[in-house]
């Protein structure tokens, strides 16, 4: 528990100085991860197995990126899904992204989410949103890095009692619970930056 602790101290530390030095990215303006140093606490081998165990990492050979997502989370665009997930460049530092998927028999051509954590409402305005369909189904999705609003509302997210996701689209919109497994989700990429930028 103390290295528990330990850890989510300082990612505290991590996020505030990300924040501050603008090195997370705006949402909607970037999905590149960025290169350079990210001061973390020093952490055991024992302890970024620990953080990085509930992850599943993809690599890209083509553009030297890893992917790192929850094990639990839902990567098709098929569902309905908040999740957080982490790219790094070879030889650079992790980065923060948030994706969102809708899925439905209709289109609401999204322009904005809105979320509702224990009664807080905050608004999110995607750079784009991708669109495509079939056999019936249509998907809607957003992909773009995190900055300082974007992780509140994560945090918000995190530990609340309840909290919902409106897919806000031109004429009408959908509402939907955001499920324990996907806050689990959330936090189990938040806390593993450290492991990664160590």
């Amino acid at each position: 528990m103390k290295n528990i602790k330990k850890i989510l101290m300082g990612l505290g530390i991590v996020l505030a100085f990300l924040v501050s030095t603008g090195m997370i990215f705006e949402f909607g303006k970037s999905d590149a991860p960025v290169d350079g140093l990210v001061p973390t606490p020093t952490l055991s081998l024992a302890e970024q197995n620990v953080l990085l165990s509930k992850l599943v990492v993809e690599y890209d050979d083509v553009r030297k990126i890893s992917f790192y997502y929850d094990k639990t989370s839902n990567r098709n665009y098929d569902t309905n899904d908040v999740m957080l997930y982490i790219s790094q460049r070879d030889g650079g530092a992790p980065q923060f992204h948030l994706k969102i998927h809708y899925t439905s028999d209709d289109w609401l051509f999204i322009k904005r989410y809105y979320f509702v954590t224990d009664g807080k409402t905050s608004q999110l305005v995607p750079g784009k949103v991708e669109r495509d369909n079939g056999s019936g189904a249509i998907w809607e999705w957003s992909d773009a890095g995190v900055d300082s609003n974007v992780l509140e509302i994560i945090n918000d997210i995190i530990s609340s009692k309840e909290a919902k996701i409106r897919y806000d689209g031109t004429q009408y919109y959908d509402d939907r619970v955001i499920t324990n497994r996907e806050k689990t989700a959330l936090k189990n990429v938040l806390i593993a930056l450290p492991a990664l930028a160590n």
